[in-house]
């Protein structure tokens, strides 16, 4: 092939500026440390690049967002759960002093201003927060666990679920009576109607209800007068039975709790209890049996728990009169039935009311009427009151952070250190009872009439205080195993969120170990070895400088200097 010297001219320049080419692209390597500075430079490591920018940005989300986050809501678990636990232990201490028998008024007016003390801190803890999120309320972290403030305008309807192992029982002291010291020396008293005879101790059977101080009468979340409802579930069908509603202001409570019918269910609002005649008890105890009551209350107390942690309910701010009412919680558990006659073993429902309010009510006809739907009891209730709140913290692993109030902050607790109150009170109460009557004995004008008669009340009285001190000691003695199961479920609590504590220190590390490999490809990826380079620069330098010099001749010499 002929080769002439624009050939030759040509050739050089085009080599001269691979070799600038060369020279740059290795200059660019310098300057910015990578390897491309495009991803047309070299697509595989533009795609690879872009892949491990992602997981490292993934992996700075867990190890410096996600984790610390859960961390400090485990943290703060944990801590409301040892003071907590803190709590329960003074209330046993006081337990245990409480059920001796060698006690004196003195010791029983401490341990009762002990346990006033530590009622007001047992769901303190349990408003525990975390970034302004409270920690055991699960998706409602809006909103405290109790009431903050004491509230009168907050009207609930709601649906409490309990099982066979919720009925007890406990012993009921009656015939207490006042002392009114004009009327007993007065002319005339008799005693008779407050002597020895007339106290008792009597076993009666209960259902104890998560609050007290119910509404009374009844009015439900819409403002009409409600009748509370029992739906009970044995093994071979339900059946429903409506409580009689009766208040202790308005009836002597000694025959709420003695002259109970033994097919009699009373509800007592002050007290929320449902007190059961022996008939119903026995059939409510039996092995499997489940049942629901549903009420109302209307004034809660600073401290008490908000019912719509706990229970599918409804609510209404009676202070304003364009409030809605609000459901919490709450599905509809009745659900249209494809029967078209009654079914043997099955309860019927007919249902009224505008949509979202409806009321269910029991049917009780031989066959169904036309045109009219009928419901039964739909028992696929979600498990509200367990509401998961989960972490992503590393690659398809989630870590469930939240602790629910229902296995820690029970309505029992509360509800056990109310009563460890009552009685404890109830013995001040007879004692002080006892040292006035024989205060009165011993004054110089009463006469021998008047003797008898204190004499009298003072038998019964004595009477009554040995029971009332028998079944305080009793129930101190019960509330240790109690409050030793309440501490128990808060400790099984307490390491379940230590072992998730451990689990996401373990996530961390590994993180940590994966967030530094990643590092170290993406670099070994698209970063350059600056000393390499810069000998391959150097090259590049030389080569081009040599080339340039060769050119520099060749492109002197023309076809004149060969002939």
């Amino acid at each position: 092939m002929r080769i002439t010297n624009g050939i030759m001219n040509e050739n050089a320049k085009n080599n001269i500026t691979i070799n600038k080419k060369y020279s740059d692209r290795l200059n660019t390597q310098v300057a910015t440390g990578q390897k491309i500075t495009r991803p047309s430079d070299d697509p595989v490591i533009a795609i690879r690049a872009l892949r491990l920018n992602s997981n490292i940005s993934e992996l700075n989300q867990y190890y410096e967002k996600n984790i610390p986050d859960a961390e400090s809501w485990l943290a703060t678990t944990e801590t409301a759960l040892d003071q907590t636990n803190t709590v329960l232990e003074n209330i046993r201490a006081n337990l245990t002093t409480g059920a001796s028998d060698d006690n004196t008024a003195s010791d029983r007016m401490t341990i009762l201003e002990n346990l006033s003390a530590l009622r007001q801190q047992i769901y303190n803890a349990g408003n525990a927060d975390y970034a302004g999120r409270t920690v055991f309320t699960g998706f409602r972290t809006g909103e405290s666990l109790t009431f903050m403030e004491t509230s009168t305008h907050l009207r609930y309807q709601l649906t409490e679920n309990f099982t066979f192992e919720d009925v007890s029982s406990f012993n009921y002291v009656s015939g207490d009576f006042e002392v009114n010291k004009a009327e007993i020396l007065g002319s005339g008293y008799d005693p008779s109607a407050h002597k020895e005879q007339t106290i008792s101790n009597t076993q009666v059977f209960r259902v104890r209800l998560a609050y007290d101080k119910l509404s009374y009468p009844q009015i439900d979340a819409e403002g009409n007068a409600y009748t509370p409802v029992i739906n009970v579930t044995y093994k071979d069908g339900t059946d429903t039975i409506t409580p009689t509603v009766r208040s202790i202001d308005e009836n002597d409570k000694d025959k709420i709790y003695t002259e109970v019918g033994d097919d009699d269910v009373y509800l007592i609002p002050e007290t929320g209890e449902l007190i059961l005649g022996k008939n119903v008890a026995k059939k409510l105890e039996a092995d499997g049996v489940k049942f629901n009551i549903e009420y109302c209350k209307d004034s809660f107390e600073r401290g008490d728990l908000r019912p719509e942690h706990y229970f599918a309910c409804k609510s209404l701010d009676t202070s304003d009169a364009n409030a809605k009412v609000i459901s919490y919680n709450y599905s509809d558990k009745y659900e249209k039935t494809t029967d078209t006659s009654p079914q043997s073993g099955k309860t019927y429902y007919t249902r009224s009311g505008e949509e979202g309010s409806y009321v269910y009510k029991p049917f009780e006809g031989n066959s169904f009427a036309s045109g009219t739907d009928y419901y039964v009891i739909n028992g696929t209730e979600p498990d509200f009151q367990r509401q998961k709140i989960t972490y992503e913290v590393a690659f398809n692993q989630q870590l469930e952070i939240n602790t629910n109030a229902c296995d820690v902050f029970t309505h029992d607790i509360g509800r056990d250190v109310d009563e460890l109150i009552k009685v404890t009170k109830a013995v001040l109460d007879i004692e002080d009872k006892i040292g006035t009557l024989t205060s009165m004995k011993n004054e110089s004008t009463v006469n021998d009439t008047d003797k008898k008669n204190i004499e009298v009340l003072l038998t019964a009285a004595t009477k009554e205080f040995d029971y009332l001190k028998e079944n305080m000691q009793k129930y101190f003695s019960e509330a240790i195993t109690s409050f030793t199961a309440y501490s128990d479920q808060l400790n099984l609590e307490n390491s379940a969120a230590g072992s998730k504590s451990q689990r996401l220190a373990l996530t961390k590390e590994r993180v940590s170990e994966q967030r530094q490999n990643f590092k170290e490809l993406a670099d070994s990826n698209i970063n350059v070895d600056l000393t390499d380079v810069a000998i391959d620069l150097k090259s590049a330098q030389v080569a081009l400088e040599a080339a340039q010099s060769a050119t520099a001749k060749l492109v002197k010499q023309s076809l004149l200097n060969y002939i």
